[in-house]
């Protein structure tokens, strides 16, 4: 919040954040299969693909198969909760 943090604070915390590395497909996923209960993703998307990783979690976008409207899907990283 720029109203709240000065602007050469801000651009510091900014490249932390832009410098995060990806958390392994392998790892994202499975904590979306058990969030949503379903073991075989591609049963409920199309084209699941990672589109963006920062320091709180990762984006992947995706297409619901059942209307074929296209989503986002943010993932939590899997030791958030331990960070804090």
């Amino acid at each position: 919040r720029p109203d709240l943090i000065p602007a050469v604070v801000l651009k510091e915390l900014q490249k932390l954040c832009d410098a995060v590395e990806p958390v392994p497909d392998e790892i994202a996923l499975q904590l979306l299969r058990d969030e949503l209960q379903c073991n075989d993703l591609t049963i409920l998307f199309d084209d699941l693909h990672l589109v963006a990783s920062a320091s709180l979690g990762q984006v992947y976008k995706a297409t619901l198969k059942d209307t074929g409207e296209n989503v986002a899907i943010k993932v939590q990283r899997n030791n958030m909760l331990q960070s804090f």
